[in-house]
C-alpha cells in the first residue's frame, strides 16, 4: 500500500538533502581545480558533467528548482565552452567558478531559512552568457528558446542559427529533460521533434498548453519528417516545419516574422491610458522601457497604490503587481471595483507560483495575468493574447 508522503516529512528530508549540498559542492569545484590545473581535462569534464547531472536529478526530486535551473544552465555553457575550455581552461573556467560561489551562497541562505528567491534568480541570470541585448541605449534579456533534439549534427545546426539571431537557447535531450526544463525556466519558443524518447514532441507540446510551470502557453515549433502525422488538436504545435533541405531557412523565417509581429501588435491595443503599479523600482525600469515607443498611449507609473491616481488618471488599464503594499492585488482590485467604481481592465503582473494564488487570480475579475520575469519587447504580444482571447 502506498502512503502519502506528509508535508512535514518531506521537509525534514528536503533540509537533509540540503545539508549533503555543500559536500557535493566541493567536488564541482574540486572537478574545476583540475581542469584550471590541466589535470587529466577531458577526465575531469567527465566527472563535473556527472556530478552536476546527478545534482540536477536529485535537486529536482527534493523540489529545489532553483538548484535544478542552475545545473542546467552550468550544463549549458559546459556544452557550449567544452572545445575552449580544453585549448584554454585558465582563460575559460572562471565563470564555473562564479556558479560554485552562488550555488554555496544559495544553499546557505537555505538552511537559514533566509533564501531571497528573486534575488538569486536575477543573479543566475546575470550568469548568462551574453544575455543581454542593446536596445536604444538600455540593456534587455534577450528571447530564450529550448531545443528538444538529441543529433548532434542537428543540434549544432539550431545552436548556430538562435545564436546568429541575437537569442539565448538552453537544450534538452529528450521529451521528459524538456518538460523539466518548461516547468521551472521561462522560454519563449519550444523547437521540438517528433521522435524525443518517452515524452514525444506532440505530447510535449500538448503538455505546455495546461501544466501551470514557468513556460505555460510557450510558442512551439514541431519538426518532422513524417508525411501524414495524426496529432489530436492539443497536440497542435503552432508552427510545423518539415525536416528537409532548407529547413533552418524556414525556422529563421518564422523568428523573423515572430519579430515583425511584436512590432505590428505593439501598435494595436485599444488603449489610450495605462496605469503600472509595482513596487519594484527595477520591474518599472522594464515597463517604462516597454512603453516608451508608444506616442500615441498615455502611460503613469507608481509604485504605490493610490486611488486618487485612479480618480485623476482615469487609466483604461491597469498593470497591477501581485504583491504591494502588504496586500494581494485581489484585494486591491476589489477595492478598485466597489469602492473607486473603477470598470476598466486589470492585469496581474506576478512571480509566484502558488496554485492558490493563481487560482484566486483566475477567479478575479481580472482580464489576464503576466508572469514575471517578462521581455520587455514582448509585453505588447503578451497582452495583445490576453485581449485576443477575452474579444
Amino acid at each position: 500500500m502506498n502512503l502519502p508522503i506528509m508535508d512535514d516529512d518531506f521537509k525534514n528530508l528536503q533540509h537533509e538533502y540540503a545539508l549533503e549540498l555543500p559536500d557535493l559542492i566541493d567536488t564541482v569545484e574540486s572537478n574545476l581545480m583540475s581542469i584550471e590545473t590541466q589535470s587529466n581535462i577531458e577526465k575531469s569534464i567527465k566527472d563535473l558533467k556527472r556530478v552536476v547531472h546527478s545534482i540536477k536529478g536529485t535537486a529536482g526530486s527534493y523540489e529545489l528548482k532553483w538548484v535544478s535551473s542552475l545545473c542546467h544552465q552550468f550544463e549549458d555553457q559546459l556544452d557550449d565552452t567544452q572545445d575552449a575550455l580544453i585549448m584554454d581552461p585558465k582563460k575559460n573556467i572562471e565563470q564555473f567558478f562564479k556558479y560554485v560561489d552562488l550555488f554555496r551562497s544559495y544553499v546557505a541562505s537555505f538552511l537559514d531559512g533566509a533564501v531571497s528567491q528573486e534575488e538569486f534568480d536575477i543573479a543566475l541570470r546575470k550568469l548568462r552568457q551574453d544575455p543581454l541585448l542593446e536596445v536604444d541605449g538600455e540593456s534587455i534579456e534577450k528571447r530564450k528558446v529550448l531545443i528538444v533534439e538529441s543529433a548532434s549534427t542537428l543540434l549544432k545546426a539550431y545552436k548556430l542559427l538562435i545564436s546568429s539571431l541575437d537569442m539565448n537557447y538552453s537544450t534538452a535531450m529528450s521529451g521528459r529533460e524538456g518538460f523539466e526544463r518548461l516547468l521551472i525556466e521561462k522560454y519563449d519558443y519550444l523547437i521540438t521533434g517528433h521522435a524525443t524518447g518517452i515524452v514525444d514532441g506532440p505530447s510535449l507540446i500538448a503538455i505546455t498548453k495546461v501544466f501551470n510551470g514557468a513556460s505555460r502557453g510557450v510558442k512551439t515549433i514541431l519538426t518532422t519528417s513524417i508525411d501524414q502525422l495524426d496529432l489530436e488538436p492539443e497536440q497542435m504545435p503552432d508552427i510545423l516545419i518539415e525536416k528537409k533541405l532548407g529547413m533552418m531557412e524556414k525556422i529563421k523565417e518564422v523568428f523573423s516574422e515572430e519579430s515583425a509581429k511584436e512590432v505590428l501588435d505593439e501598435t494595436t491595443l485599444p488603449f489610450k491610458k495605462v496605469l503600472c503599479i509595482d513596487d519594484d523600482n527595477a520591474v518599472l525600469k522594464l515597463l517604462k522601457l516597454a512603453f516608451s515607443k508608444q506616442e500615441d498611449v498615455e502611460f503613469f507609473f507608481s509604485n504605490h497604490f493610490n486611488k486618487s491616481e485612479i480618480q485623476v488618471n482615469q487609466p483604461e488599464l491597469i498593470l497591477l503587481d501581485y504583491f504591494i503594499d502588504d496586500r494581494t492585488g485581489v484585494d486591491i482590485l476589489k477595492e478598485l471595483r466597489d469602492e473607486c467604481g473603477y470598470e476598466g481592465e486589470v492585469v496581474f503582473l506576478t512571480g509566484t507560483t502558488s496554485q492558490d494564488d493563481l487560482q484566486e487570480m483566475y477567479d478575479s475579475s481580472a482580464s489576464g495575468i503576466i508572469e514575471k520575469p517578462f521581455n520587455p519587447k514582448s509585453l505588447y504580444q503578451l497582452l495583445a493574447d490576453i485581449f485576443k482571447k477575452a474579444a
